[in-house]
């Protein structure tokens, strides 16, 4: 068990440490029940079982209102709320509303509406709606369970075959690489949830076995009835086997490793350490570190943290004692997999960043109803239909709740409302996953090399653990995954160290214990147990193993915590690059039998309740400045996109208080404002005043007047097209070359390239699409640049000049020259004319678009406008009980 420290604090009452004042809130008689409107832009869907058939309109009966709200917003009015969400109340279906319901056995039921398809799991005990929630989920989504399954397990190429390009053989490569354990270790940690967490890991235990029952009595009904079996399984001639409780447990494990896993493998390949040394190599430490540290940003005091600052001292942008920095390029991947003569392992190549998901809470004396307001929910990439969200509401006794099933069970932890409150999760950059070095040596004496299977460890020459487990393909030929472990976790790969071999190792918060979350989100909806902001904080503080904070809402209280167990490192290592592994640098009471360690106990957690701002925004920022965060969200700064809906609910509270339509229009705009005209372009158009191309001017007043309205990327007449669109045009090909023109002359074309290809912790410049472009860091570090040369300043300024090397003068020329690109670049795609120009919002023309692919049989929907926006987006709202 992870040894954990509570102090009284934490035991009687953990928001007492950090709450703010109370303020008065609105005189009421009662304690209003939540009203949860909510809205899943994918559809709910269902198993396809007709060979041809078309899509149910449940795949699609959401999509149009969600797509509606952003050129509807301005007018919103709270009457008009059903137009564009669901009520999501726990009143019965209307007789006449019904489209099936189903008694599984006398003690549950399944209840759906006839135009979402939502089920209503109804259960005279807990464990009898846990059977039917499992009964539900695998009706509607058994074919993508089955390959989220085998992936997981790191067989997906037995399932689906190699794949194109061998890419099926690759993602079990990745996947096994750090989820290697054998049935005994997974037999393990499930007995530990039963044992370590006491009565919460027993009735997860419980709620888990009857959820799997439920997915088998599906199952067994295909197995009788072929007809209830989804298409994707007949086409393939494959029939189901039955889920054992380690399926969800792998399933777990890699919702909370392997979709992250690339942060690690890139820190052994091609991450900050890379960074740092190609930095060193061009400047010299003392100015390389100085512009490192620019770019990293690792405890800006302007980035929109949501919780008071971390007692923990900051480690700075440079290695420590402890650190071990891999020569440049010597880094190769493990291969995990061989098939035949060829091995395969992980390309240690750095992806977009998974950051998703948004809240925005107001607090109740900063509204007009005195009551909490709360617009918020999961950020994941639609499709059709979505592989692993899936809506679903359950009452039974102590436990109800109505939100979207993700990962881990039967847990709607992603994003739901329970009786009294509603809550959601955002990733957020936490620490939780370092990178050892481990000396590699021989048992004899002699000089190791990059081959040998033999590592230093608190003086003593130990072999690395190994294993391996064979697997069919369909095609009759097998391959053999390799597991290779030190203390510390997997072996990701090899590199050298001033020319010395080592293996780079990943440790990880979770390791081991994989079904940690469990037990927590089992008190999730439970109105005995959450009864209030601090009864939700207490339940996950400390206790969780994900890249993720929850945000809460009541009727007169919004919380946040971040809540991921997070180790207490050695005061010599900086967390950015990877460690020695020889035991002195290991995590504070590191145990290398029981993997055992001392996390930062959870009063220690960034958290607030109802802070004196009466605001809470939360959208993938760090959580409060210096406490830990990971090596791959260098984001951090004053233009993160939380600004877009702090900065209007902090001016509008100027004023007075927020509506609810207030906070919906904040919300709607944020999500369809384009970040870098709006916070970036005010500064840029400052610094060169007046162009002195005629051409340039010209447009420049179209984009003056776009930013004046919001700079809102938005299709208001529905013809497929973006108003202003000459300015949308113009900016979104000039940010593509004013990056790269500013910051290459000082980064060097090395550092570009890597960026170019997308092979840096930087991030990427190459194109329009969402992840990589209107949120890219490179808004940050311009913005920056422009403020601390020319602007306002800032608290924590660039060390040193980029645009125009301090001289207003050359900026000014080489924003304008960006420019002049980015309009030949236009004109050649749109005309010369810049009044004809149409500039695509939806369909395939359009250069960033809301997509909808399958993920089975069913046909792709068509692409709606862009909104960055909560794909599960939940209202929250309060009445007084007599005008419910």
């Amino acid at each position: 068990m992870f040894r954990s420290i509570f102090s009284i604090c934490t035991l009687v009452l953990l928001s007492a440490c950090s709450k703010e004042p109370e303020r008065p809130l609105a005189t009421r008689t009662a304690n209003p029940e939540p009203v949860v409107y909510g809205i899943f832009a994918p559809g709910q869907g269902e198993n396809i079982l007709d060979d041809g058939a078309i899509n149910a309109k449940s795949f699609t009966s959401q999509r149009e209102k969600y797509a509606a709200l952003p050129n509807a917003v301005d007018n919103f009015d709270a009457k008009d709320i059903e137009t564009y969400f669901r009520k999501l109340s726990f009143d019965p279906i209307p007789s006449d509303e019904i489209r099936s319901e189903i008694k599984l056995r006398e003690d549950v039921r399944i209840v759906r509406d006839k135009t979402h398809n939502i089920p209503r799991v109804y259960g005279d005990t807990r464990a009898a709606a846990m059977f039917g929630v499992g009964y539900a989920r695998a009706q509607d989504r058994l074919w993508q369970m089955e390959v989220m399954r085998y992936r997981a397990d790191a067989s997906l190429a037995t399932l689906l075959g190699p794949g194109e390009e061998n890419k099926n053989l690759k993602s079990d490569a990745k996947i096994f690489t750090l989820i290697d354990y054998s049935q005994e270790e997974w037999e393990e940690m499930w007995d530990q949830i039963g044992i370590d967490y006491g009565d919460a890991g027993k009735t997860a235990q419980s709620d888990l076995e009857n959820y799997i029952q439920g997915i088998n009595a599906y199952i067994a009904a295909t197995r009788s009835d072929e007809n209830l079996l989804p298409i994707e399984f007949r086409r393939r001639d494959l029939t189901p086997a039955d889920w054992s409780v380690y399926d969800e447990l792998k399933i777990a494990a890699y919702s909370m490793t392997a979709a992250f896993s690339p942060f690690s493998v890139a820190n052994a390949g091609r991450g900050p350490t890379r960074l740092y040394r190609q930095l060193t190599d061009r400047f010299g430490i003392e100015e390389g570190e100085k512009v490192y540290a620019d770019l990293r940003s690792v405890a800006d005091p302007q980035t929109p943290y949501y919780a008071p600052p971390s007692n923990i001292p900051p480690r700075g942008a440079r290695p420590l004692d402890g650190n071990a920095l891999p020569d440049l390029d010597s880094f190769v991947a493990r291969s995990a997999l061989q098939i035949g003569d060829v091995k395969i392992g992980s390309d240690g190549k750095v992806p977009p960043t998974p950051t998703k998901s948004n809240a925005f809470l107001i607090a109740p004396y900063a509204t007009t109803t005195g009551f909490s307001l709360a617009s918020q929910g999961p950020q994941d990439p639609p499709a059709t239909p979505h592989p692993v969200d899936h809506e679903i509401q359950i009452i039974a006794p102590d436990f109800i709740a109505h939100g979207v099933l993700e990962f881990v069970g039967p847990y709607p932890y992603n994003g739901a409302r329970s009786r009294d409150y509603a809550f959601s999760l955002t990733v957020q950059p936490n620490d939780l996953v370092d990178i050892f070095v481990e000396q590699l040596c021989e048992p004899n004496g002699e000089a190791p090399t990059l081959e040998s299977n033999h590592y230093t460890y608190q003086g003593e020459c130990r072999k690395f653990t190994t294993r391996t487990e064979t697997r069919d393909l369909p095609t009759g030929r097998t391959f053999t995954l390799h597991s290779m472990r030190s203390v510390h976790g997997p072996v990701l790969g090899y590199a050298t160290v001033d020319g010395a071999p080592v293996a780079l190792v990943q440790a990880r918060s979770s390791y081991k214990r994989e079904g940690m979350n469990y037990p927590a989100y089992s008190q999730l909806f439970s109105p005995s147990k959450i009864t209030s902001a601090n009864d939700l904080i207490k339940t996950v503080a400390g206790k969780v193993g994900l890249y993720a904070a929850f945000y809460y809402v009541s009727a007169d209280e919004i919380a946040a915590v971040d809540p991921a167990i997070t180790p207490v490192r050695a005061e010599s290592v900086n967390n950015d690059f990877p460690i020695w592994g020889t035991g002195e640098w290991d995590w504070a009471d590191f145990n290398p039998d029981t993997y055992e360690y001392r996390p930062y106990p959870p009063e220690d957690h960034p958290h607030v309740i109802n802070p004196e701002s009466g605001i809470i925004v939360g959208w993938n920022a760090q959580s409060s400045l210096n406490w830990p965060s990971t090596a791959f969200v260098w984001s951090n700064g004053p233009a993160h996109r939380t600004r877009l809906l702090r900065d209007p609910a902090k001016k509008m509270l100027e004023q007075r208080k927020l509506s609810l339509e207030d906070v919906i229009r904040i919300y709607t705009h944020a999500a369809v404002t384009d970040r870098p005209s709006l916070l970036l372009y005010p500064t840029i158009r400052r610094i060169i005043g007046i162009a002195q191309d005629d051409e340039i001017e010209n447009l420049l007043t179209r984009v003056d007047a776009w930013v004046q309205d919001g700079a809102l990327r938005r299709d208001m007449d529905n013809d497929g097209f973006y108003e202003h669109a000459a300015a949308i045009a113009l900016m979104d090909a000039t940010w593509r070359h004013l990056y790269p023109d500013v910051f290459l002359p000082v980064l060097g074309q090395e550092i570009m390239n890597d960026v170019k290809k997308r092979e840096s912790v930087l991030g990427g410049l190459d194109g329009f699409r969402s992840d990589w472009f209107l949120h890219t860091k490179w808004v940050q570090y311009l913005y920056k640049d422009l403020e601390t040369q020319f602007g306002s300043g800032q608290q924590q300024p660039m060390s040193r000049p980029y645009c125009g090397e301090g001289d207003k003068g050359k900026c000014a020329f080489m924003i304008e020259n960006a420019l002049k690109k980015g309009l030949t670049e236009v004109k050649s795609k749109l005309g010369p004319d810049p009044d004809k120009w149409r500039y695509a919002a939806v369909g395939d023309e359009a250069v960033v678009k809301q997509n909808y692919p399958s993920t089975g049989a069913a046909t792709p929907a068509k692409p709606t406008l862009w909104q960055d926006r909560s794909t599960y987006h939940l209202v929250t709202t309060f009445e007084e009980p007599d005008s419910q």
